[in-house]
């Protein structure tokens, strides 16, 4: 029992019963990527403090040090002060004492550092007091009861959307091409922002087709409009893509359709550059039609070489290339 009453004793007179705060302010602090905020570091409710070693922790994926320099509170009194600092990854520190043999001490409440920090990141982020050492004029230890940290926000670079740009806006592919599309949003102080992913793209292409959200591969020759819809806001951007024939490089790559053709239209796509014959034939086995396509693509009009429509039923169509042929069959429904 004697023990345990000398060592308080002991540690009464080693240390200063006041109990001092130390906090970082503001507590909140809203910025954006690249900018550079100071903090302060504050003490409350000192009593006789002379010096004091504190070190800030903080998040160096998103934060970066700048500078560190001296507050007013332990000069309040006219002292000379010194300020030492150290920087090692994720924290800093600083050293400050008033000089003298005799010095006064400070009481109170006020900045004793001021620390500035560049914010490199996209979301938000901390600082906090990592260690404090606060001393009076008789060099004991201040303790310390309590700590606060400082919040860092990632603030909203940009307003509303008010205009939803589409690239690229003008392009030319070859049917069967493929085309990667990406939504800029421009808010009303011209700041822009990427919302590709937050867009939803479409086209007037009938015979287009998307992959994944952003991905078109043309169909029909023509021009079209690829329109993309902003899904938080419903603003509406537009592009224009003009769909020229693919030649084929042999009969085998020739695309036949529709098939079965319920309309007035079989189209042949993808004919050989260097020019193919069609010859179609109904089930009898003779000829209804023979053209000579120098083109891309021919549209035939389901009538024969007379002029007059073929009636519904199974055609035979040859396509002859200088090196090769190809054979297949259509379905014609009335």
């Amino acid at each position: 029992m004697n023990k345990i009453f000398l060592l308080v004793l002991l540690l009464l007179c080693c240390s200063n019963l006041e109990a001092a705060t130390v906090r970082l302010e503001p507590s909140v602090i809203s910025t954006v990527n690249g900018t550079t905020f100071t903090v302060n570091v504050v003490i409350e409710d000192a009593v006789n403090l002379m010096g004091a070693e504190i070190f800030v922790g903080f998040d160096p994926t998103k934060l970066g040090s700048e500078t560190m320099n001296k507050g007013e509170m332990l000069g309040r009194n006219g002292a000379t002060v010194v300020f030492f600092t150290t920087t090692t990854t994720g924290k800093v520190g600083f050293a400050a004492s008033c000089l003298g043999g005799n010095p006064t001490g400070v009481t109170g409440s006020g900045t004793i550092a001021q620390l500035s920090f560049k914010y490199i990141g996209q979301s938000d982020s901390w600082l906090n007091i990592d260690s404090t050492d606060l001393r009076d004029t008789s060099l004991q230890a201040i303790q310390v009861t309590g700590t606060t940290g400082v919040t860092v926000t990632a603030a909203a670079t940009h307003g509303t959307v008010t205009v939803l740009i589409i690239e690229p806006a003008t392009s030319t592919a070859m049917s069967g091409d493929t085309m990667v599309y990406t939504a800029t949003a421009k808010d009303a102080d011209g700041n822009t922002w990427t919302v590709t992913t937050d867009t939803v793209f479409s086209s007037d292409d009938t015979a287009g087709t998307w992959t994944g959200s952003n991905t078109y591969t043309a169909g029909r020759v023509g021009t079209w409009t690829i329109t993309g819809t902003h899904t938080a806001t419903g603003k509406v951007g537009t592009a224009t893509v003009i769909v020229q024939p693919a030649f084929g490089k042999r009969p085998s790559d020739v695309i036949v359709y529709p098939n079965p053709c319920k309309g007035t239209e079989i189209i042949f796509r993808n004919l050989p550059e260097e020019g193919a014959t069609i010859e179609i034939y109904d089930l009898a086995g003779d000829l209804v039609k023979r053209v000579h396509g120098d083109k891309a693509e021919y549209r035939w009009n389901i009538r024969d070489d007379s002029g007059q429509m073929v009636d519904s039923g199974v055609y035979f169509y040859a396509i002859i290339g200088k090196k090769e042929s190809t054979r297949g069959k259509v379905v014609i429904i009335r």
